[in-house]
């Protein structure tokens, strides 16, 4: 069976939505979160560039997992192959291909800071994964 006729793609951003959103809860309701240098991005001097507060992790956790249902959905054929249900697929691979871009300075492939602990996790771990989500997005989106 052909890829684009199978559900193995959104079958696994399903599983990545999920365990996405389950980071993101957790991180939530965590009394006092420590994200850590690896996971935001910050300036040379270790200071975080931003600091999201509990709601916007919350609201991200949200996204993920109405993400997730929706991959679910494509993968499990509950919806059925009409044009209109792939766009929010193919919203998924613009929004994770500009984030594997990056804005230039902090994030993405051709972000300028680059030494920090973050800059190397995203350059090895989380840009790649914003790539690999975006195809599989892409690839969703074309199983009609």
């Amino acid at each position: 069976m052909h890829i684009l006729q199978s559900n193995v793609a959104p079958g696994i951003v399903f599983g990545i939505f999920l365990v996405l959103a389950l980071v993101h809860l957790v991180w939530a309701l965590k009394a006092k979160a420590d994200f850590g240098a690896t996971v935001l991005p910050t300036l040379p001097d270790g200071k975080p560039v931003f600091s999201p507060g509990r709601a916007a992790t919350v609201v991200v956790a949200l996204m993920l997992f109405v993400g997730a249902a929706y991959f679910l959905a494509l993968a499990s054929g509950v919806i059925g192959e009409w044009t209109g249900v792939f766009w929010p697929a193919r919203i998924v691979t613009g929004l994770f291909f500009l984030r594997a871009i990056g804005e230039f300075r902090y994030v993405g492939f051709f972000k300028r800071v680059r030494d920090t602990a973050f800059a190397k996790a995203d350059t090895r771990f989380y840009s790649p994964l914003c790539v690999f989500i975006a195809v599989l997005s892409l690839l969703s989106s074309f199983r009609i």
